[in-house]
């Protein structure tokens, strides 16, 4: 038998001095060097480098940098797969994600390991043992799942947990090792998360005309930024009350923002055909947040209520035309709300400071 074959069937096999062995994971720390190493606003060609390296991926995925694995041939990704910093798989057996996966900083995946005796161990022997994830498991920072551990389906696993033995469906497990905590049951779906709510206490809701005010100055700061919007004339009185009533339909998201216990308007959204016709069952928009509120999520409930209105309105996709490739923040929103990029438009888009920027477009079925 092959090294490699003796890995795959879990035998101990020579990972250290092993040629062959040592030219695949050397190929594989090459391609993880250029994804680290290519800047973040790149994200199709990040992307890309990671498609080429992975076993399998099934829908749309993104991996914060640093990342490392030592084959990348042997990982599965489900769709929405997310993880944070200093994600590491070392994966010379099997690793399988299934769909919405979340990692936090810091987690290790690790099939390897080495035999207890020193004198094996010293020869360079190890094994691997594959490790399996089920669908909608959350890992807080700082978890390492250890070789051959199968972790089922809606699932958290706690912060700094060593995962060493199998974890069930439907349950929160934490600790060293990691220990089934209690289930999770239909209260866990009911608990209202009022942090946010306390700070700002926002809702969102279609617009009446007393709102026109705050969502023409809100749209004029977007357009004024000139990094998101395709628009350089400023809405106006006049010319703002008729933009905003031509849409199929319009939502705010009304909340107290800087303590204040005056509701005010604190973003929006339009909603209209994206063609006519043939195509016109195809829906746009667009979506503005004001300065003081941006990066409290009101963002991601504007998109969830725009998803539902477009539905509603008998839309079957949902697709955004122009997504400003430097707009890091709306793009990573999109692809957890599991919108697929359809590629890149170069020079597509004219910032304020004159450059041309590319866009990517973005679609969603509804």
């Amino acid at each position: 038998m092959t090294e490699q074959e003796k890995c795959a069937a879990g035998l101990l096999y020579d990972a250290n001095y092993n040629e062959e062995i040592l030219k695949l994971r050397d190929a594989c720390k090459d391609v993880c060097f250029a994804y680290n190493n290519t800047i973040p606003s790149q994200l199709a060609e990040k992307k890309e480098l990671l498609r080429k390296l992975f076993g399998k991926v099934h829908g749309d995925f993104y991996i914060q940098s640093p990342f490392w694995c030592d084959y990348g041939c042997n990982i599965e990704l489900g769709r929405n797969f997310y993880a944070n910093h200093n994600l590491i798989i070392l994966d010379g057996a099997k690793v399988t994600f299934g769909d919405n996966v979340f990692i936090a900083p810091d987690c290790g995946f690790h099939t390897a390991g080495h035999p207890i005796d020193f004198k094996r161990r010293n020869q360079g022997l190890e094994y691997a043992y594959p490790i399996t994830v089920g669908d909608n498991v959350w890992f807080g920072a700082g978890v390492h799942v250890m070789p051959g551990v199968t972790i089922g389906s809606n699932v958290v696993i706690g912060a700094g947990s060593i995962v060493t033995k199998d974890i069930p469906d439907n349950v929160v497990a934490v600790g060293n090792p990691c220990r089934v905590l209690r289930p999770i049951t239909d209260e866990d779906f009911k608990k209202e998360y009022t942090g946010f709510a306390k700070l700002m206490n926002f809702t969102v809701r279609a617009y009446i005309p007393s709102d026109l005010p705050r969502m023409i100055a809100i749209w004029n700061e977007v357009v004024e930024e000139g990094t998101a919007f395709p628009q350089t004339e400023p809405l106006n009185e006049t010319t703002g009350p008729a933009f905003f009533a031509a849409q199929t339909c319009c939502g705010v998201a009304e909340g107290c923002a800087d303590g204040s216990d005056t509701k005010e308007v604190l973003g929006l959204y339009i909603l209209h055909p994206n063609n006519e016709g043939r195509c016109g069952h195809i829906c746009n928009a667009s979506y503005a947040v004001s300065t003081k509120a941006r990066g409290l999520h009101i963002g991601e409930q504007l998109v969830l209520d725009c998803m539902a209105q477009g539905r509603a309105h008998g839309f079957r996709i949902l697709q955004f035309n122009a997504v400003v490739r430097t707009n890091t923040h709306a793009r990573h929103l999109y692809e957890r709300l599991g919108f697929e990029q359809l590629g890149v438009i170069p020079g597509g888009f004219l910032m304020k400071d004159g450059h041309y920027e590319d866009i990517c477009p973005y679609y969603h079925l509804l």
